[in-house]
């Protein structure tokens, strides 16, 4: 008795230090300006039916994250996406046809009028139908471009790493580990998340102008920046 309450004592200790590391890394990235992306995608053809007007033709998500990792030998773009996703599923398993030479995924980064699209494709809840009043283009492989952008990439999907679960052992981390990291979760609801690296194969053109200023998410809102009169350009 005296080992199973030590024990379970420990892993609610453990527990809690990490989720004071969640919120004390929260807290800090509340004060570092992220971009603000959309994932468009088309919806897997296997998923069509003859027929059907209920099938979506395409999966669109505001991305959680999104950052460039490299520019040579290749340029390539990481992103992650909050899960369950639809879109996820989608680019996870894209079309037969599709190869990593292929694109079949466009990240649209967003400029600072372009809340409202940031909202309307991170609440599939409140909007399940986000591109019916939403102004894009396709691209030659018939990806939706959102309107008013300050760019878009075409990217093919090379890998991804689930961030959640059993996968997370693969890295060294422990199930105990894992087991604790979870009931602190369960105090505080979150979700999972997955990681995806991709190749980018082509800036689409857009009607995006050199003035045009991005789209942040900054302290908890949408925002955007100024550049700063005292520092020069680079």
């Amino acid at each position: 008795m005296l080992r199973f309450q030590t024990f379970n004592r420990l892993q609610h200790t453990s527990a809690r230090r990490t989720w004071t590391l969640q919120a004390r890394l929260k807290e800090v990235l509340r004060h570092s300006a992220q971009p603000v992306a959309v994932l468009t995608a088309p919806y897997p053809r296997l998923h069509h039916k003859e027929g059907s007007e209920d099938v979506p033709l395409y999966h669109g998500a505001t991305l959680s994250s999104f950052t460039s990792i490299s520019l040579h030998p290749l340029p390539i773009v990481a992103f992650s996406l909050r899960l369950p996703s639809r879109s996820a599923d989608s680019i996870r398993k894209p079309d037969p046809c599709n190869t990593s030479s292929v694109p079949h995924l466009i990240i649209n980064i967003l400029s600072a009028s372009q809340t409202d699209t940031a909202i309307k494709f991170s609440r599939a809840d409140l909007h399940p139908k986000p591109f019916s009043d939403t102004r894009y283009v396709l691209s030659k492989e018939g990806i939706p471009i959102l309107s008013g952008c300050i760019g878009a990439l075409s990217c093919a999907l090379l890998t991804s790493l689930p961030l959640y679960g059993e996968a997370l052992t693969s890295y060294g981390i422990s199930s105990s580990e894992l087991y604790s990291c979870s009931e602190a979760a369960e105090e505080t609801p979150d979700v999972n998340s997955e990681l995806f690296i991709a190749r980018v194969m082509r800036v689409e053109d857009n009607d995006a102008s050199d003035d045009r200023l991005p789209l942040v998410y900054y302290g908890r809102r949408y925002s955007t920046i100024e550049p700063s009169t005292n520092s020069p350009s680079s």
